[in-house]
C-alpha cells in the first residue's frame, strides 16, 4: 500500500504581508491610549454617495438600505483616518502613491475653467504642430565608410563626391550606400544633429553633396520631401481644447506645488537642497 505525503501549500507573499499589517495594526490599536477626542465627521460626502444611489437605482432608497449605505460609509472613513493616524500612508509605498494621485487630482480640479479663445488654440496648434499636423518629412541616400568606420574624412568625402559625380553609385561600393525614408526634422536632428538637418531640408533633389553629421562626414543625396500638411482647428477643435486645458492643468498643478514646497525643507548629507555641496 503506497502512502502519499500531503504537499504543503505555500503562502502567497502578498497575503502573508497584508496579515502581518494587520496583526500590527490591531496590535497598536488595541495597546494605544484611549484619547476620549470625537471627530466630527463631514456628512456631505455620505449625502452625496446616498443621492448617487438613489440615482443609480432610479427609485428613493429605503431606510434599511440607508442604514446600510451609512453604516459602509463610516466605516471606510474609520478605516481611513486610524491609517492616516498610525503613520501607513508614510511607510506603505503603495498607499502613499494613491495619495500623492489623490492630491495631483484634487490640485488640478481647482485649475481654472474656461473656454479658450480661437486665438489662444491656434497659438498652441502652432506650437504642436507635429502632434496634430503632419511635418514636412524627407527622404534620402547617404554614403558613409568601410566596415571600420561608419562616416568618412572630410577628405575622403570630398574626392568620394568626384567620383560620384564622374561614375555615378558605380564608384561606391555596395555595402556603403545607405537610405533612410520619411523622416521629419526632429528625427533628422535626434540622428545626425541640426546641422546636418538644415542641409537636408534646404537641399536640392538628387544632388550629392558633402555634409558633415554628428556621426562624421559622409554623402548625401535628397530623393524625396514630403510638404507639410498643418492641422485643421475646426477639424481637431474637441481634442485641441481638451489638451489645452490639460496643459493649464499642468500648469497650474506646478505652480501650486512650487508654492507648497516652500512649506518644506528637505536636509541632505551635503546640505540644505538646491544648497551647493
Amino acid at each position: 500500500m503506497t502512502s502519499t505525503q500531503a504537499t504543503p501549500r505555500r503562502v502567497d507573499p502578498l497575503l502573508g504581508f497584508a496579515l502581518i499589517a494587520l496583526v500590527g495594526f490591531a496590535v497598536a490599536r488595541w495597546f494605544a491610549p484611549a484619547t476620549g477626542d470625537t471627530t466630527t465627521l463631514d456628512p456631505a460626502p455620505l449625502t452625496a454617495e446616498l443621492a448617487q444611489l438613489e440615482d443609480t437605482l432610479g427609485r428613493p432608497i429605503t431606510p434599511a438600505e440607508r442604514a446600510t449605505t451609512t453604516r459602509k460609509w463610516k466605516r471606510r472613513e474609520v478605516l481611513y483616518r486610524e491609517a492616516i493616524r498610525l503613520g501607513m500612508g508614510e511607510r506603505d509605498p503603495v498607499v502613499k502613491t494613491q495619495l500623492v494621485r489623490a492630491m495631483t487630482h484634487m490640485l488640478r480640479s481647482t485649475a481654472p475653467r474656461r473656454e479658450p479663445t480661437d486665438a489662444e488654440l491656434r497659438a498652441f496648434l502652432e506650437t504642436h504642430q507635429d502632434r496634430y499636423g503632419s511635418p514636412a518629412r524627407w527622404s534620402f541616400d547617404l554614403v558613409r565608410g568601410d566596415d571600420s568606420s561608419e562616416a568618412l574624412s572630410s577628405a575622403e568625402a570630398k574626392a568620394l563626391l568626384e567620383a560620384v559625380e564622374i561614375d555615378g553609385l558605380n564608384a561606391v561600393p555596395l555595402e556603403r550606400l545607405d537610405a533612410r525614408h520619411h523622416r521629419p526634422h526632429r528625427a533628422l536632428v535626434a540622428e545626425f544633429g541640426e546641422t546636418f538637418a538644415r542641409e537636408i531640408e534646404g537641399a536640392t533633389l538628387d544632388r550629392w553633396m558633402v555634409l558633415e553629421s554628428s556621426a562624421g562626414w559622409m554623402l548625401a543625396r535628397v530623393s524625396r520631401v514630403s510638404e507639410a500638411v498643418p492641422p485643421d482647428l475646426e477639424a481637431l477643435r474637441d481634442k485641441v481644447t481638451a489638451d489645452w486645458q490639460r496643459t493649464i492643468e499642468a500648469a497650474h498643478v506646478e505652480a501650486r506645488l512650487e508654492e507648497l514646497s516652500k512649506d518644506y525643507r528637505l536636509e541632505l548629507e551635503h546640505g540644505a537642497e538646491g544648497e551647493s555641496p
